[in-house]
């Protein structure tokens, strides 16, 4: 998550001071800013992960257990 964070904001840094100070030409800029929203993208997934897992820990559950109490809410 750190790393994806990191790359993003680095993405965003490099597209405004790259571009002002003509490293970055137009076309390099609209990729730039594609990774940046992709690591972003893949950050909140990460910590929704995390989060998942924390309640998995917490509640002493594997996986399959909730798929099978989300199976009987849903049915």
């Amino acid at each position: 998550i750190k790393h994806c964070e990191e790359v993003a904001s680095k993405c965003e840094f490099d597209t405004d001071w790259g571009m002002g100070n003509h490293f970055i030409d137009r076309s390099g800029v609209a990729d730039v800013i594609e990774c940046g929203k992709e690591h972003r993208q893949l950050a909140e997934w990460l910590r929704k992960y995390q989060k998942i897992e924390q309640i998995l820990d917490d509640y002493d559950l594997e996986a399959w257990e909730i798929l099978e109490k989300i199976k009987e809410v849903t049915e």
